[in-house]
């Protein structure tokens, strides 16, 4: 599947040219939202993620007869999230937890997960231009391929106790610091093939002789990401939906 996107893609770029046909180049950004559930190598669990999101593409309409126009599109999609959540452990009054740079028998920790994802994109799309009012309505099938992802996991200490008793100043005994990395990479053993539905609204307007359409569009999506620890175990289900602004700039006739 890989060496078909990538085929796709280079069509994309190509052949509008070849063709004469009109193409666009379109950039924007919008805001992730993460559904389901990501489960890190140590078993922590991060819901509810949102976070930034980038992307361009270069389209080419192969088709275009009474309003309709259907083509191909092609480009790089930037996915950013973060997550985070309270992890309370402790050994209860008459002992203490081991690790730290003072006796303390509880401790808060506040567990911060960061996510990217980059993906190679091509989607076939239909679009509509209705008469009058000039608002364009286009529906597309996402086909994204994961080109690099990383996750950075941060563990610090909110707050710890000794028999009842909050305790300051407590660092991690390895390093000295309020904070550790557990995890610093990629994500491990993740789904490299991702698929959508996106919905889009543009108008398009003349700006200084070039057809500049605004345009928002919602990617929804259709498959859950698969991810799983170093052994290919323990797997868990996520998904991240985009809403997303941008401007695409059209040539041709």
């Amino acid at each position: 599947m890989r060496y078909g996107l990538f085929a796709t893609a280079f069509l994309v770029l190509f052949l509008p040219a070849a063709l004469h046909a009109q193409w666009s180049v379109e950039a924007g950004a919008g805001w992730n939202t993460q559904g389901g559930t990501f489960t890190a190598p140590c078993g922590c669990q991060y819901q509810n993620g949102s976070g930034l999101a980038l992307r361009a593409a270069v389209s080419s309409d192969l088709i275009s007869l009474m309003g309709l126009s259907i083509g191909v599109k092609s480009g790089i999609d930037y996915k950013q999230f973060s997550s985070s959540h309270i992890y309370a452990t402790g050994t209860g009054p008459g002992s203490s937890i081991s690790g730290y740079s003072v006796p303390i028998d509880s401790i808060n920790i506040d567990d911060n997960g960061d996510f990217t994802t980059t993906y190679l994109t091509v989607a076939p799309y239909a679009r509509y231009k209705i008469p009058v009012v000039g608002l364009t309505i286009e529906a597309a099938a996402g086909i994204d391929y994961l080109l690099s992802s990383h996750f950075l996991q941060t563990w610090s200490i909110a707050n710890a106790f000794l028999a009842g008793k909050q305790v300051s100043g407590v660092k991690y005994a390895s390093t000295g610091l309020g904070d550790t990395i557990p995890e610093n990479g990629p994500i491990q053993n993740l789904a490299t093939t991702r698929y959508s539905a996106l919905i889009s609204l543009g108008y398009p307007l003349n700006f200084m002789g070039l057809d500049v359409s605004p345009t928002i569009t919602a990617d929804i999506p259709i498959s859950n990401i698969r991810s799983a620890n170093s052994n290919d175990l323990n797997p868990t289900y996520w998904h991240v939906a985009t809403y997303y602004a941008s401007v695409a700039v059209r040539f041709g006739q």
